[in-house]
């Protein structure tokens, strides 16, 4: 299980950076617990309200966003959450 979470993290951090979204920056974390730079005129609590509008559970922390999906998510699952990402915050 610790393996696949582990391959799961590694994942959606590379996904999140491989956007390339003027409004994020770096990621970092442990696992599943992915903390997002947030960069530009947008504050995080725009961008969370945003994501969250548009259907990506997501947390505020600090200055960045902060994503704690279910150890259980799937592929599938986090392929749909990048993509609302990369829809929602390219319109901004």
């Amino acid at each position: 299980m610790l393996l696949q979470v582990q391959e799961k993290g590694a994942y959606l951090h590379e996904q999140i950076e491989g956007l390339e979204l003027p409004c994020l920056g770096k990621t970092r974390g442990m696992g599943l617990m992915i903390g997002i730079e947030v960069k530009g005129e947008k504050t995080n609590k725009e961008l969370a309200a945003k994501l969250i509008e548009n259907g990506l559970l997501c947390l505020t922390a600090g200055p960045g966003l902060r994503l704690l999906p279910p150890l259980t998510i799937t592929k599938e699952e986090m392929d749909k959450g990048v993509a609302i990402m990369k829809q929602t915050l390219s319109a901004l």
